[in-house]
């Protein structure tokens, strides 16, 4: 009774509910799709080492897939002259307590640890690794040769000395927050008038980093430091930007030419959507509702969430690609929930490869997976990108009174 295409389908597109269990959905999803009934002990008992080796396969491929897709650089991010950006965090699952043997944590008994990498040019994510909850991030980051040329934005729990000497080595442009506890030791400072001047010696900047907003005129700070000593020197660049309170730094290989303070601090602000993608991941793709038992059970429905999620994020790069300036792009929560109102037309189109079909399904998610608030207030990414537009015309105003920038699409003259 195994219908191995269906029950692929129902693990990765079941919607459910959050009031019933992962795996009971799925189950019910493949009868509708196969068109048989299977005793739950027996569907259950599909969930075996074989299948979870399909789905880690399916997983590489998509990634792969991802790879050979073009980014899409436009506006500041053209300009920094960086082939693409990758941004790399890790969400954690929770697990029955039954498998904490096989997958232990330390908040909790029993977990998984989902280590990500996602390119903002290809808008999904290019790198997948699960491991037990209780494992570190920073050994998880291994740079690749393929990496050569990008940008990279981590979280402070991947920073350190070995690697920023990595990033120099394959020319990759780190943008990362300045740790605390590390010292750096200036070496050269840029002036009122923009000129870069040697300093005699080496001075900390220990008192500088502690500096509030309001201690200084409020200018930005952008010098050449180092740490470390002996064989462990290394250098980079160090900004500070003000803040509401006190100032902001950042650590970064990119050029002065290209990158000013003020764009070094939005590159590091992009670095939450990574989080947005595991709010997909669990918001819409049932990541956090995963009761299964098993050993193998429970990766599987861990590898159909994200392949779920990266099928979402897919569908807005194709939106990125060919949409015209006019129309606000797709969000990506609101597509991912929008696949969950049309899983069985989509399931259909899968099989029958109806053109109709997709029309209706691309009109579908058209409709519900808008970013509503693209003109008001648009993502720090979406500036990044140059994919702004006038805030339109006010609720009370008339569109015949507004200039015509106001207008979502082009007005002809009469």
């Amino acid at each position: 009774k195994l219908d191995l295409y269906a029950l692929v389908v129902a693990l990765v597109m079941t919607a459910g509910s959050d009031d019933s269990g992962r795996q009971a959905d799925v189950l019910e999803a493949y009868q509708d799709e196969a068109g048989q009934k299977v005793a739950r002990g027996s569907f259950y008992a599909w969930f075996t080492e074989m299948l979870l080796e399909l789905l880690r396969l399916l997983l590489r491929d998509a990634i792969e897939a991802v790879w050979e897709r073009p980014p899409l650089l436009t506006g500041e991010l053209a300009e920094l002259g960086v082939k693409d950006w990758l941004v790399v965090d890790s969400e954690t699952v929770t697990l029955p307590d039954e498998l904490a043997e096989v997958f232990p944590a330390t908040s909790t008994a029993a977990g998984l640890k989902v280590h990500k990498v996602i390119s903002l040019g290809r808008n999904n994510v290019v790198g997948i690794e699960i491991t037990p909850a209780r494992d570190h991030d920073a050994p998880r980051l291994r740079l690749q040769e393929r990496w050569r040329g990008m940008g990279l934005i981590v979280d402070l729990g991947y920073v350190s000395q070995a690697l920023i000497r990595e990033c120099q080595r394959l020319d990759i442009a780190l943008v990362v927050r300045l740790k605390n506890g590390w010292k750096p030791r200036m070496l050269r400072t840029v002036d009122e008038c923009g000129e870069l001047i040697d300093i005699d010696g080496e001075p900390v900047l220990d008192e500088l980093l502690d500096m509030a907003s309001g201690d200084y005129d409020g200018s930005n700070f952008d010098f050449d430091v180092v740490f470390g000593c002996g064989t462990g020197r290394v250098t980079a660049r160090l900004v500070g930007v003000p803040g509401p309170t006190t100032y902001h730094w950042c650590i970064t290989l990119l050029p002065r030419k290209r990158a000013t303070p003020e764009l070094v601090q939005r590159l590091y602000r992009v670095r939450w959507e990574i989080e947005l993608d595991n709010k997909r991941d669990k918001g819409a793709a049932r990541l956090d509702q995963i009761g299964a038992r098993k050993e193998a059970s429970a990766p599987i429905l861990v590898h159909a969430s994200l392949l779920r999620t990266m099928l979402a994020n897919h569908l807005v790069y194709l939106d990125l690609r060919d949409r015209p300036p006019t129309r606000a792009p797709l969000h990506g929560m609101a597509v991912a929930l929008a696949l969950n109102g049309c899983v069985a037309r989509l399931v259909d189109a899968l099989e029958t490869d109806d053109p109709r079909l997709w029309q209706r399904l691309a009109v579908t998610i058209r409709a519900r997976g808008h970013d509503p608030n693209w003109r008001r207030r648009p993502s720090v990414l979406d500036q990044l990108r140059g994919l702004t537009a006038p805030p339109g015309r006010p609720r009370a105003a008339r569109l015949r009174d507004c200039p015509p920038s106001a207008s979502p699409h082009p007005r002809h003259a009469e």
